[in-house]
């Protein structure tokens, strides 16, 4: 499923993305989510009791992932991905966490007061706070 513009159309930015995944029989499988525009990311609600990957990925330069409602994501590995990020609503797994900048080599500010200056990812004591795991890492792996 695709989100955006097609070539010369316009975007539609009617809502907020909300994804929920049931289990069924077996895993429910991963989520990935990337955009290259701002997105803002409602309800993510895997409730099925085995760990998936749930990948969300804003690639624009310094567009904003928006977490704008809690999510309950039972032993997930997370990985949030943007230039900003504002995350306003809890999200909640017993997995791993990773919030990581777009590109290697950008700046992270932990405890800032927020987004207010352009390629330096800006997380409050807020932000970091509405993170409910039982690790959380802050940066990538290939930051040099």
């Amino acid at each position: 499923m695709s989100f955006g513009a097609a070539t010369g159309g316009a975007i539609n930015t009617a809502g907020t993305l909300a994804i929920t995944t049931d289990g069924g029989v077996g895993a429910a499988g991963e989520i990935q989510i990337t955009s290259s525009e701002a997105l803002s990311l409602g309800v993510l609600n895997t409730d099925d009791a085995t760990a998936q990957d749930v990948s969300i990925s804003v690639t624009g330069d310094n567009a904003t992932l928006l977490v704008t409602a809690a999510s309950a994501l039972d032993s997930d590995v997370v990985t949030f991905t943007a230039d900003e990020m504002n995350i306003g609503s809890t999200v909640t797994t017993t997995g791993i966490v990773t919030l990581q900048t777009n590109e290697a080599g950008e700046q992270i500010d932990l405890g800032s007061a927020g987004s207010t200056v352009n390629d330096i990812l800006e997380l409050s004591d807020t932000e970091l706070g509405n993170i409910r795991t039982t690790t959380l890492r802050v940066g990538r792996a290939n930051a040099g």
